[in-house]
């Protein structure tokens, strides 16, 4: 879940991230842009909002936690999906994949 501070940045309800502070739904494409601005604003490189998923699971994967948690998080109905894109990392080089992603992230 984003943090507050952002989705009231970018003009959603915290407690309710689908939904605008004045009740109208969000199109997906808003959030993408409104990301775009939020990395700009605050002086970060451009990532697409959807790279944060895969992120977050080579993260989760680095970190040691099963699989079947990572297909939970993601909402992955197969574990199979989950396995077929982040499975193949071994535990040396996703520890070295792991730490160039958080210092390309830290820059």
């Amino acid at each position: 879940m984003p943090s507050s501070a952002f989705l009231t940045l970018i003009g959603l309800a915290p407690n309710l991230p689908t939904i605008r502070e004045d009740g109208r739904g969000v199109d997906p494409g808003w959030i993408t842009q409104k990301f775009s601005e939020f990395l700009k604003l605050n002086g970060f490189r451009h990532i697409r909002f959807h790279d944060l998923r895969h992120s977050c699971a080579s993260l989760l994967r680095y970190e040691g936690v099963p699989m079947e948690d990572i297909q939970r998080w993601l909402g992955h109905s197969s574990i199979v999906t989950t396995e077929s894109v982040y499975a193949h990392f071994d535990d040396g080089q996703n520890r070295i994949s792991a730490a160039k992603l958080a210092s390309a992230l830290l820059e």
